[in-house]
């Protein structure tokens, strides 16, 4: 059993909340809080993170090896190979360690900036990110279970707040 298999099951009770939250059959929408965190996440990183989380939560499941961990998966599933079997190259590596949360394809790298005071603010989306296909909004309360058991690079955090006097996110916020 690899190291980092251990690690994850040593945080059972976290992965089982994420796993609750993603696969609900009653997914609770989110009550959104003014001046709350929300924070942004790749849709394909989530989607391969649930096809994780299940496999090895699966109690039937005896042999886990180093395979499932083995990085270059990360590579294949997100990004082109140049390969003509692309699709079944991704479905072959599907469920296995999804590496980092890392959201810089839903970023324009041109357009980021840094102002420490407003962590919210300093990256923009590209132009073409949709919520659902693209990314999703989660809690605070998940995305740190999330964070703490994968980590995260180009982190994307918003805020909530008072617009046309409803609740809402824009995803697109930037500082003025």
């Amino acid at each position: 059993m690899t190291e980092k298999y251990e690690e994850l099951l040593n945080n059972k009770t976290s992965l089982l909340k994420i796993i609750d939250y993603f696969n609900s059959s009653e997914k609770p929408k989110i009550q959104f809080q003014a001046n709350e965190s929300y924070y942004l996440i790749s849709s394909k990183w989530v989607a391969n993170m649930n096809v994780f989380l299940k496999f090895i939560s699966d109690p039937n499941i005896e042999n886990i090896n180093d395979s499932l961990f083995n990085t270059n998966n990360v590579c294949l599933l997100y990004f082109d190979s140049g390969d003509e079997d692309e699709e079944e190259v991704r479905n072959d590596v599907l469920g296995s360690y999804p590496g980092v949360i890392n959201n810089f394809m839903l970023t324009t790298s041109a357009d980021c900036w840094t102002d420490p005071e407003e962590a919210f603010s300093n990256v923009y989306l590209c132009k073409e990110a949709k919520e659902t296909s693209d990314y999703l909004i989660i809690p605070k309360d998940i995305y740190s279970e999330i964070k703490s058991n994968f980590s995260v690079i180009h982190e994307i955090e918003r805020r909530c707040a008072i617009i046309d006097n409803t609740l809402q996110i824009d995803a697109d916020l930037k500082k003025v």
